[in-house]
């Protein structure tokens, strides 16, 4: 990849009159790197006066808006010989997340629930079809496996130095606990899908 190759993205939108692609011979003119052919971005000469453009839009969802405004302004003077000519252009894409689509904001799939020692079947279907599962062991914020005395999954706050918290990281691992942004820990919810020792929720 040639490491000099132009940004296109940098050339005023506007001020692009028409693009040429000339083929075949190209390196005579050009060089060795136009042996494959090359594209000419030609410019608007001698613009005189001013042009307004704006474009904007959003999905079906009454999201993901995008704005462009673009303002092109030029002068002719010295009876023509000169010119300057600007060209102002804004433009944004809001980005959108799959969560905020139906489709994609719930997890769905097959999940393995059930496994056969032999090739023959025990008539228990080894996937199913689930909808909106949870990770035993993945979590945006971070998560904790804890088994509590009481055996109940309940409320936990690491920072408050209680008995219960301190007995709770050994072992057998009765509940899963998601950390909160403020420190604490929620239980995770739902019923336990899928074969141990993972599974989901």
């Amino acid at each position: 990849m040639n490491g000099v190759s132009p940004d296109i993205n940098t050339f005023p939108t506007d001020l692009i009159d028409r693009v040429d692609i000339v083929t075949g011979g190209s390196s005579a003119v050009y060089g060795s790197d136009a042996i494959a052919g090359v594209v000419n971005f030609i410019l608007k000469e001698n613009f005189e006066g001013l042009e307004l453009r704006g474009r904007g839009g959003v999905s079906t969802y009454g999201d993901s808006g995008s704005y462009q405004l673009s303002a092109l302004g030029g002068l002719n003077f010295a009876e023509g010989r000169g010119n300057v000519s600007l060209n102002v252009e804004y433009s944004r894409q809001n980005p959108v997340f799959g969560s905020s689509r139906p489709e994609q904001s719930l997890p769905q799939g097959f999940l393995v629930v059930d496994s056969d020692a032999t090739d023959s079947s025990d008539g228990v279907p080894d996937r199913v079809f689930l909808r909106d599962f949870r990770s035993t062991t993945i979590s945006i914020g971070g998560l904790i496996s804890i088994a509590t005395p009481s055996g109940a999954c309940g409320r936990v706050n690491l920072n408050a130095g209680s008995t219960t918290t301190t007995a709770a990281l050994t072992a057998p691992f009765n509940c899963t606990y998601l950390f909160q942004p403020d420190g604490t820990l929620v239980p995770q919810t739902g019923v336990r899908v899928g074969l141990a020792p993972n599974g989901n929720f």
